[in-house]
C-alpha cells in the first residue's frame, strides 16, 4: 500500500462517522442517500488526496467536498437541497400529528427564509447550524477570518428573525 492509499485509510476511519452525520442532516434523515453522498464524498477526498495544501484542517477539507458533492447531487436530482429534518419525536415515541406538522411548518419557513438570504449569509448559516462548524472552521472554508464568520453569522440570523417574524 502506497503513501496516499495509506493516508486516505487514515482520513475514512477518522471522519466517516462526521460526514455521514453531516450528510444525514442534508438530506432529511435519509440513511440510504447519505450514506451514498459520503462514499462519493470519500471518492473525491482520494482524487483530490494530492492536491490538500495544508491551508484548513483536514475535517474543514472534507467539509468542503461533502458539501460540493451533495450541491451537486441535489442541484441534479431535485433542484434544492432538503432542509427539513426528520419527524421530531417526544420522549413517548413518535410526535402527535399536530406536533409533527407544526414542526414541519416550522422548519419549512425557516428551510425558505434560509434560501432567501444572500450567499455568504446563507453559507455561513448552512455550515453554522447544519454541519455544526465552528467559526473558525466555516471562516477556513470560505476564506474569511473567523470573527467575519461569526459577524455573518449574528447577522443572517437577524436576517431570519425579522423574516420569519413578519409571517
Amino acid at each position: 500500500m502506497n503513501r496516499i492509499e495509506q493516508d486516505f485509510e487514515s482520513l475514512y476511519e477518522k471522519y466517516y462517522q462526521d460526514i455521514l452525520y453531516f450528510l444525514l442532516k442534508w438530506s432529511n434523515g435519509d440513511y440510504p442517500l447519505a450514506e451514498e453522498l459520503t462514499q462519493e464524498t470519500f471518492f473525491q477526498v482520494f482524487l483530490s488526496l494530492h492536491r490538500y495544501r495544508g491551508d484548513c484542517s483536514v475535517k474543514t477539507w472534507i467539509c468542503q467536498i461533502a458539501k460540493n458533492v451533495s450541491y451537486k447531487y441535489f442541484s441534479r436530482k431535485t433542484r434544492e437541497i432538503p432542509w427539513e429534518q426528520p419527524l421530531l419525536q417526544d420522549s413517548g415515541g413518535i410526535a402527535s400529528t399536530e406536533e409533527t406538522v407544526l414542526h414541519r411548518e416550522e422548519r419549512n419557513a425557516l428551510r425558505m427564509a434560509i434560501r432567501r438570504l444572500g450567499k455568504k449569509y446563507r453559507d455561513v448559516m448552512i455550515y453554522r447550524v447544519y454541519f455544526e462548524l465552528s467559526y473558525q472552521e466555516i471562516g477556513q472554508i470560505l476564506r474569511i477570518s473567523e470573527n467575519s464568520a461569526k459577524v455573518i453569522y449574528y447577522r443572517g440570523r437577524k436576517k431570519l428573525e425579522e423574516v420569519l417574524r413578519r409571517k
